[in-house]
């Protein structure tokens, strides 16, 4: 029987690891010379930079995917806008994308046990729930896009995948 490791994350800078799992507040004051500073605005960078970098596995993977496998899905970009509190444009989610990735994002929360590193989760929220993985999987995803760029997100995302698969 073969041992698998789960792939590590990439390790993050302290100022990233505090905004990823301390639970965002709605009137917290932006610091501009913290590049990581505001949770919702990672989470948006991550959820769209983690899209691309699987859309690009995908199309690595299956070259020959029609144009209609990449179109818009709407409901998904309704639901995306509203789980992340982001504007529609940020929120687009293609059909390929619909069929795994949210689910990655939930396994991969729980594969790294995130739920246990959160500071200050609110009561009324379930930290082990999928839109709170996801949640975490887009912050975490937005913040290794700005400390290492795409390159490292989608390497990760592809280990990830591998280990997933």
């Amino acid at each position: 029987m073969a041992i698998t490791f789960v792939p590590p994350a990439p390790v993050l800078s302290g100022d990233a690891t505090l905004e990823v799992f301390v639970y965002p507040a709605a009137d917290r004051t932006l610091e501009p010379e913290n590049k990581f500073c505001d949770t919702r605005r990672l989470a948006c960078l991550g959820q769209v930079m983690a899209e691309a970098a699987y859309m690009d596995i995908m199309r690595q993977r299956y070259p020959a995917s029609s144009g209609k496998d990449l179109q818009v899905s709407l409901p998904r970009r309704i639901k995306a806008r509203e789980l992340l509190q982001i504007s529609d444009d940020a929120g687009i989610y293609q059909q390929m994308v619909d069929n795994q990735l949210e689910n990655i994002m939930e396994r991969a929360g729980e594969i790294y046990e995130w739920h246990k590193k959160v500071l200050g989760c609110p009561n009324d929220v379930d930290a082990k729930s999928p839109e709170e993985c996801r949640r975490l999987f887009c912050t975490y995803a937005g913040a290794v896009n700005v400390q290492f760029g795409f390159n490292k997100l989608e390497s990760w995302m592809r280990d990830i995948l591998s280990f997933i698969n």
